[in-house]
C-alpha cells in the first residue's frame, strides 16, 4: 500500500489517501514515469507471451504480437480504469484482440 496526499482547498486541510499497489502502479504508468513501463513489461510479458504462444507456435510471430500488444498498452494506458478491471486482465484482453486480428489476417 502507498499513500498520496489530497488537499481540500475549501478547508485548507490535507488528507492521506491509501492506494493499493496496483492503483499506485497504474498511476505511475499513466504519468509515464521513468522505469514504470519497463517494470510493467518485466512483470507481465512472459505470461502474455505464453498466452500468445498457445495460439501461435511460430515464435517470431508471437514476438511480433507481443511487441504490438505492449505498444498498444503504452498508448492506451491513459484510458485504463483500474476500478473496472485488473491490469493483467486488461493487457490480456489487448493480447486476445491482437491474436484474433493476426489469425484473421493469416
Amino acid at each position: 500500500m502507498s499513500t498520496t496526499e489530497i488537499q481540500d482547498y475549501e478547508s485548507d486541510k490535507t488528507f492521506k489517501l491509501w492506494l493499493s499497489d496496483e492503483v499506485a502502479f497504474s498511476d505511475r504508468l499513466k504519468a509515464k514515469e521513468d522505469g514504470a513501463f519497463k517494470m510493467l513489461y518485466h512483470k507481465y510479458a512472459s505470461a502474455i507471451y505464453g498466452n500468445i504462444l498457445r495460439a501461435f507456435v511460430d515464435q517470431d510471430k508471437a514476438e511480433v504480437i507481443l511487441e504490438n500488444v505492449f505498444i498498444e498498452v503504452w498508448y492506451s494506458i491513459p484510458a485504463y480504469d483500474e476500478n473496472k478491471i485488473k491490469l493483467f486482465t486488461w493487457i490480456n484482453q489487448i493480447a486476445a484482440k491482437h491474436i484474433n486480428l493476426s489469425k484473421a489476417n493469416s
